[in-house]
């Protein structure tokens, strides 16, 4: 493991940041690893084994998160949005000892990894200082003070007063446990654990250390077996369980600003604006019929458990915020007369246009439709409106494929769909491109390829299905670093097989690809290196019936991109800087606004969408608002975003110059 965490550091580089790495082995069970002088945790390292014999007797199997598995038959060819019936009933059963999986060999393997939780064990807390005792010596002023501090004193006749004399014993310090028990397969390692015993109340032993909290990473089927109910309840009824399972926990959005912002912008359309997804408050943890008499509550994003002082230890629940709703956040935006003024000059003439569709988007009816969603708009980093990188199309009756995948992308994917359209949504996965490898537009791949794998097995498809990645010869490194600790299902392609002048020896795995991607989506495409970093590249997506999308990456203004989407009906182009600032985006190898609006008409597209701001433009980027207002071709995006090509796109246009109005308050 140490050697992936140094790779990681190589891939997505923070040189303010220290970190080291301490790496434990399962042969040193008793390794302690020291916080700091006082604190001090322990790891405890759980195996897959055989489930206890109560989780024998279940009659069907569920996926690492506790969702039941769809039939076997299942297939994600003829899954469509509302044909998937999502459970989370409490009645919810996992895995049975060594019996595999949906009879799917590799989904055993992936289970039988073993899981670390932890003991984190905070200093005693001093006894207190008998101030009355210590002012019938007279003992006065800095000698209080050295005594407090654990210091002798010596009297002016001579006698020498202790510490231990004026403070009273120690109390010990708070100890929180964290438990990572996904399956019933781990818990025989996880009760029999030694670290753990330590904590468990006994008649015999009442003086034991108690645990404080005890934070469970577990599935609600899980926490609810017989054995592992048991082995809760043996810490006794003072102990504080949190549940932290994504069936119970609140999805209640946290981005509060940038869904204030969202608000906004759904006032002029909804459709292209939707309102982010969430599901309100934590979902119930279960009947309390089923035994667990100890204290347990959901875990909640921004839920606190305080420590110390002992006397106000408990949960908190002060910081959590209560779901923001659509109609408030709608009626406080039009309390701004001119944003209202704005929303009432803009909405007849959306209105119009929605039914007016133009030439260039209209398309033959037997032609797939196609939405391009944007999850994230923004620069270098995540900021507090824009997320980094990340396309998703979506090619409707045919499949999905991704542009770039910056951290969050798939949660950005949720705020867009919810939680269970956006899973339907990443089982018709058919492809995953990435530019380059500037970590914002790569960071979120892996754990999108996990969420993928999990979700297919929860319907009963397996892993059998890679998915095409094609990327630079440095992701396939850093993805098989990664495959030594977690599978990942997905297929390497080299990108540079892919350049229409391509001369390469590979011919027979570019045709393949090919053939899957026309085949599963009706498209092929070409990457062409573009001017950034070393193997930056844009993309050139040839859709059916004269439809084609170009997506840039990061670059400056480049000819090659030009040439290859000569004529396109879209191109998607980085405008990371204002226009005043091209000396900035010389140095960094980006484009202002002006250079990708210069490029879109060099290219002759027929529409240009503006992304990949500098996160120094908060909400909205400092647009020419005479210069959007004579070019009724040109869109800037925002997160969350969703384009029908034959519906809305034509629609951009017509709200780009009013946003610098809309928000007058919002920019820099």
């Amino acid at each position: 493991m140490k050697d992936l965490m140094l790779k990681f550091q190589s891939y997505a580089p923070r040189p303010k940041y220290q970190v080291d790495i301490v790496e434990f082995l399962e042969n040193e069970p008793d390794l302690v690893h020291k916080i700091d002088s006082n604190y001090n945790i322990s790891p405890i390292i759980l195996k897959y084994g055989d489930s206890p014999q109560d989780s024998i007797r279940a009659k069907k199997t569920a996926r690492l998160d506790g969702n039941e598995p769809q039939s076997k038959k299942s297939t994600d060819q003829n899954i469509d949005d509302d044909d998937i019936n999502f459970s989370d009933s409490d009645n919810e059963t996992l895995s049975l000892g060594k019996r595999k999986h949906n009879n799917n060999p590799e989904l055993v393997e992936i289970d039988k990894r073993t899981r670390i939780s932890y003991i984190l064990r905070c200093p005693p807390i001093p006894g207190k200082f008998d101030g009355q005792k210590a002012k019938k010596l007279n003992i006065k002023g800095q000698d209080c003070g050295k005594l407090a501090a654990g210091h002798s004193i010596t009297l002016p006749d001579g006698t020498v007063l202790s510490p231990s004399d004026f403070i009273g014993p120690s109390t010990p310090g708070p100890i929180v446990g964290i438990v990572d028990c996904p399956l019933p397969n781990f818990i025989p390692s996880l009760v029999e654990d030694p670290l753990f015993a330590q904590y468990q109340a006994t008649d015999a032993d009442k003086s034991r250390p108690k645990m404080s909290v005890l934070v469970h990473l577990t599935p609600r089927p899980v926490f609810y077996n017989k054995t592992y109910r048991r082995w809760v309840d043996s810490f006794g009824p003072t102990v504080q369980h949190i549940l932290a399972d994504r069936n119970v926990v609140s999805s209640a959005s946290l981005f509060r600003s940038s869904t204030i912002v969202q608000s906004k912008l759904n006032l002029i359309d909804g459709d292209i604006f939707p309102f982010p997804k969430s599901e309100k408050g934590p979902k119930p943890i279960g009947n309390p019929s089923k035994g667990v008499t100890t204290k347990v509550a959901a875990g909640e994003s921004l839920l606190k458990y305080v420590l110390l002082p002992l006397a106000k230890q408990g949960l908190d629940r002060s910081a959590i915020q209560p779901p923001l709703v659509l109609e408030e956040l709608r009626e406080t935006a039009l309390q701004t007369a001119q944003f209202q003024a704005e929303i009432n000059y803009l909405k007849p003439i959306l209105a119009s246009d929605a039914t007016a569709i133009p030439k260039d988007l209209q398309f033959p009816p037997e032609a797939n439709p196609i939405r391009i969603v944007f999850l994230g708009t923004g620069a270098a980093m995540p900021a507090k409106y824009r997320n980094v990188s990340g396309i998703f199309f979506d090619v409707k009756k045919k499949g999905t494929f991704l542009c770039d995948a910056g951290e969050g992308t798939y949660t950005q994917l949720t705020r867009v769909y919810g939680r269970e359209k956006a899973e339907k949504k990443v089982m018709k996965l058919r492809a995953i491109f990435i530019s380059h490898l500037h970590a914002d537009h790569h960071l979120g791949l892996t754990s999108f390829l996990k969420i993928r794998q999990n979700i297919r097995y929860k319907f009963g498809l397996g892993g059998e299905d890679p998915v095409p990645v094609i990327g630079q010869l440095g992701l396939d490194t850093w993805l098989k670093y990664l495959s030594v600790h977690q599978t990942l299902h997905y297929n390497f392609y080299d990108i540079r097989q892919y350049v229409k002048s391509s001369s390469s020896s590979s011919q027979s795995d570019q045709q393949v690809l090919l053939d899957i991607l026309g085949h599963s989506l009706d498209i092929s495409f070409v990457s062409v290196p573009v001017i950034h970093c070393r193997d930056a590249y844009g993309f050139v997506f040839n859709f059916s019936h004269q439809r084609t999308i170009v997506y840039s990456g990061d670059t400056r203004p480049c000819p090659n991109l030009v040439t290859a989407g000569k004529n396109c009906l879209l191109l998607i182009h980085e405008a990371t800087f204002e226009a005043g600032m091209t000396e900035d985006a010389i140095n960094k190898n980006h484009s202002t606004i002006t250079e990708a609006i210069d490029v879109a008409q060099q290219m002759e597209s027929k529409y240009l969408i503006l992304t990949h701001f500098s996160q120094r433009y908060p909400k909205i980027p400092v647009l020419d608002d005479g210069a959007l207002s004579s070019k009724k071709w040109i869109g800037v995006a925002f997160d969350l975003m969703k384009v029908d090509l034959s519906k809305n796109l034509q629609l951009l246009p017509l709200i780009s110059p009013s946003l610098s109005s809309l928000f007058a308050d919002e920019t820099l």
